[in-house]
């Protein structure tokens, strides 16, 4: 009897990414793994995208739905609906898997059945496809909220493979953040082993439009995440450490914001966030953010 395998449930939100969207689909539909299911949501993108990605749904005969603009956690959110696999993948579609992603990744999965996630490298390329390898510093598998709630070392999130089970017990992406990954990761991580695999599994894109270039609407996600967190016994110490981390990040081009943050800097005078912070907070000139 031929032994099953797992299905995988690939979810691409898909927004104004006509350039790159055809690359980050063909990566998934070739993958050296058998078993996949496809779930492409396109989030009332005004470019070509929608067409592109229809046209692929008839060839590859994958599941496309396209509406108005909800947001990237409420298409994830409807993507995990649509989903049946015993394991979920989230590609954005600027992104990439490498074609044996999925293969490597159920391996490991397989392998290490207490994990309720698993994580990988990044390969960085470019809008020409040049490409950059990336290490994670500081890389953990296990328990690892309490490193990662301090932002000790990140997670990719197009490299992440999670077990249905783990959302059935945690919930899904919260549509009141902007960026929704690392609320997601706290979640599961307080509940779940992480596990780390050691290898380079995706392609991550960097561009101009990348979520991740916008540090305000980065930093009001993370202060809604750790709002939940209240009731740790520890909280106070780490909100002292991401008001110092925040002023840092603020202070060249949020002065507003991170003038919050002013008195703790002054209060760890001598952490290098603090100095860095203080640094750009007096000396540097904010952009105009009206251009």
């Amino acid at each position: 009897m031929k032994k099953t395998i797992p299905k995988v449930s690939v979810i691409i939100p898909s927004y104004n990414h006509a350039h790159y969207v055809v690359h980050s689909i063909e990566s998934i539909v070739n993958q050296s793994y058998d078993n996949i299911e496809l779930i492409v949501i396109d989030d009332g993108s005004s470019d070509s995208s929608p067409k592109l990605i229809k046209e692929l749904s008839v060839k590859y005969n994958f599941i496309f739905v396209h509406r108005s603009n909800r947001g990237l956690s409420a298409t994830l959110n409807e993507g995990l609906i649509l989903s049946t696999g015993d394991y979920i993948c989230i590609c954005a579609s600027d992104d990439k898997f490498r074609l044996d992603r999925i293969s490597k990744q159920v391996n490991f999965m397989n392998d290490n059945p207490d994990i309720g996630m698993s994580y990988g490298k990044v390969i960085v390329i470019d809008e020409e496809e040049k490409e950059n390898a990336l290490d994670i510093k500081n890389s953990k598998s296990g328990w690892i909220f309490d490193d990662l709630i301090i932002n000790r070392f990140h997670i990719p999130a197009v490299t992440t493979m999670i077990r249905r089970s783990v959302f059935e017990a945690v919930g899904n992406f919260d549509e009141s953040l902007w960026v929704e990954d690392w609320d997601m990761w706290l979640r599961i991580s307080y509940k779940f082993k992480v596990g780390f695999q050691n290898e380079f599994l995706t392609y991550y894109r960097q561009h101009d439009t990348n979520m991740s270039s916008n540090g305000l609407k980065l930093y009001e996600s993370k202060v809604g995440a750790l709002k939940k967190w209240k009731n740790l016994d520890n909280y106070d110490e780490i909100m002292q450490i991401w008001r110092v981390k925040w002023f840092r990040s603020l202070s060249g081009n949020y002065k507003k914001e991170a003038k919050k943050y002013l008195s703790y800097a002054y209060k760890d005078f001598f952490n290098i966030n603090s100095i860095i912070g203080l640094i750009k907070y007096y000396f540097m000139k904010e952009p105009n953010h009206d251009k």
